[in-house]
């Protein structure tokens, strides 16, 4: 089941950044940023970290949502 990250997109909305621009700043494409942010995919540990490090958040403070979901929901995980 697809969970949007609303901790991720409000982190970015406090900062005033766009998809783009974390995109750019962590050398990642701007359709990886999308399919994470809208629940389609989930970052691997360094991913993740890369993410909180440039937003100044801690991973966990971030990601801790899609966790807490994984106990309930059978997960997929998307190559790509």
């Amino acid at each position: 089941m697809r969970r949007p990250n609303t901790k991720l997109k409000m982190a970015l909305l406090e900062k005033g950044l766009t998809q783009r621009d974390l995109s750019f700043e962590i050398g990642i494409s701007e359709s990886v940023i999308s399919t994470i942010l809208n629940g389609y995919r989930q970052p691997g540990t360094d991913l993740k970290a890369k993410i909180a490090e440039y937003l100044g958040a801690k991973s966990d403070s971030l990601f801790l949502e899609e966790l807490e979901q994984k106990g309930d929901e059978e997960t997929v995980n998307l190559c790509g």
